[in-house]
């Protein structure tokens, strides 16, 4: 197996909210005409910023597993569960939409944030029959540990 590094002009743009949201995407959805698609079960990896905020308005998600985390600013997560949620730095979220869930993402407006979602493919025939669950863990259970020379 090999390593590829791929540099941030190298990846896969995308945009949301005409431009406020841009996203570059080291592994892009399959079938993208990309260079790179998926790894295993790894279907999907992207980083997304913002400097003035935006929405990622309504959209259905079925079968996947999806992981998001915040690495600087605020955003807010609300979906067809009833889960409204506000996650800042070093938060993670983690949804199994299962057999469907309809979500959006809105970055604070004003506020530079940045984050990374990763999904996962499980067994779909599998994973459609369950019911979709969203989960959170705050940054304070990852706690951080400083390395020196």
């Amino acid at each position: 197996m090999s390593l590829t590094i791929k540099l941030a002009d190298q990846q896969d743009p995308g945009q949301f909210d005409n431009g406020r949201i841009r996203e570059r995407k080291p592994v892009n959805f399959p079938g993208m005409g990309t260079q790179r698609e998926r790894f295993g079960s790894l279907v999907y990896w992207a980083w997304a910023s913002s400097e003035r905020g935006g929405l990622i308005g309504e959209h259905p998600h079925e079968g996947f597993e999806i992981m998001s985390y915040v690495l600087k600013g605020r955003m807010e997560h609300s979906d067809s569960l009833g889960t409204w949620k506000a996650l800042g730095e070093g938060d993670l979220q983690v949804m199994q939409t299962n057999s469907g869930v309809q979500h959006s993402e809105r970055f604070a407006d004003g506020v530079h944030t940045e984050m990374f979602q990763i999904w996962f493919e499980p067994d779909l025939r599998e994973s459609v029959k369950r019911k979709p669950t969203y989960a959170d863990y705050p940054a304070s259970h990852f706690p951080w540990k400083e390395i020196g020379d």
